[in-house]
């Protein structure tokens, strides 16, 4: 982020690779890659999740790309997020269904 703020070249594509989490876990991280480009003056980012919960992990997914945004120099055109397995637990079917309606105070369960 330090290079990109440095930098900001609009012919460049700055790529972040999320590798180990230090997590006891069989499995990669689920958001991998980000990329970062300069497109007329404003910030454009892409990024790449192996797999979401839509109920419980996308929204904030979604806001810890908005907060890596805010620490570049620059407007913020989009977020483009590439997502490979969403899915919502079972445990958590009838729970989604009442949020959807509009209930409030819809609570979930982890699945970890």
């Amino acid at each position: 982020i330090a290079k990109i703020n440095r930098e900001k070249r609009n012919s460049k594509n700055y790529v972040l690779f999320l590798g180990s989490t230090d997590a006891e876990s069989n499995q990669a991280p689920c958001l991998s890659l980000v990329q970062f480009q300069i497109e007329d003056g404003s910030l454009v980012m892409t990024a790449y999740q192996r797999s979401s919960d839509a109920n419980l992990g996308l929204p904030a997914d979604l806001y810890h790309l908005y907060l890596m945004s805010r620490q570049i120099d620059l407007p913020l055109k989009s977020i483009t997020l590439n997502l490979g397995n969403v899915h919502i637990y079972e445990n958590n079917e009838e729970r989604t269904r009442r949020l959807l309606t509009g209930e409030d105070g819809v609570r979930f369960d982890l699945n970890v």
